[in-house]
């Protein structure tokens, strides 16, 4: 559910209502106080109504496509508030975590085949060059 910035405040405003025990607010008043034009109303309400933040009721009005004149706010928008809340806490927190720097080298020498073929060769080294002075103090035992 992906809502705008005006939705929310709606969805808010819905969710307030709900917890303040409003059981039937009318078009106008909400109008009024969701601070929307009449066009927005009936765009905004179906959504309500569709993500279950409200139930419409008493009637509908005579234009096709307009959502009831009356509505009922659920407990469904205090949940929803809440789940928008927690989103947008979690993005926050994501921003706020600080980078783990170790994690970034070993992804960027992963990535570049340069790093591994030196690491490569450095190990490789590691390897022949001990077995080489044990292969000259050998020889100079031996002589």
């Amino acid at each position: 559910m992906i809502l705008n910035e005006k939705e929310q405040r709606v969805l808010r405003i819905i969710a307030k209502w709900h917890r303040e025990g409003k059981n039937s607010i009318g078009r106008d008043p909400a109008i009024a106080e969701l601070q929307i034009s009449d066009s927005e109303y009936d765009t905004t309400m179906s959504l309500m109504e569709q993500i279950g933040a409200i139930k419409a009721m008493h009637g509908l009005p005579h234009e096709p496509n307009c959502v009831a004149l009356d509505f009922t706010p659920l407990c469904e928008s205090e949940q929803l508030v809440r789940q928008i809340d927690k989103k947008i806490e979690d993005e926050n927190k994501k921003r706020a975590v600080p980078p783990d720097i170790v994690e970034q080298l070993k992804t960027r020498v992963r990535q570049n085949p340069w790093t591994a073929w030196i690491i490569i060769i450095v190990l490789m080294l590691a390897l022949l060059i001990p077995l080489i002075n044990s292969l000259l103090e050998l020889l100079k035992k031996i002589r």
